[in-house]
């Protein structure tokens, strides 16, 4: 399952305090089943609340784990 705020949006970074994502959930989407996901933190203040789409997937656990969905924008 991804988790909120802790889920880590770079390959090889234990922690980064530049960008966080939130998972709001899994949603239906014109057939397709996505997470739902919004920024909560980055470098750019527009990125903040800036939400974007990845494909089902609750085997992952960070967000390098997904890959976006419905032609979304991805941090």
């Amino acid at each position: 399952m991804v988790h909120g705020p802790g889920v880590i949006p770079h390959t090889g970074t234990a922690e980064s305090p530049t960008h966080r994502p939130a998972h709001d959930g899994v949603a239906d989407i014109g057939g397709a089943e996505v997470f739902t996901l919004r920024m909560l933190q980055a470098r750019d203040p527009r990125m903040v609340g800036r939400q974007f789409f990845a494909h089902h997937d609750p085997s992952a656990e960070w967000l390098d784990d997904l890959r976006p969905a419905l032609g979304s924008w991805w941090p």
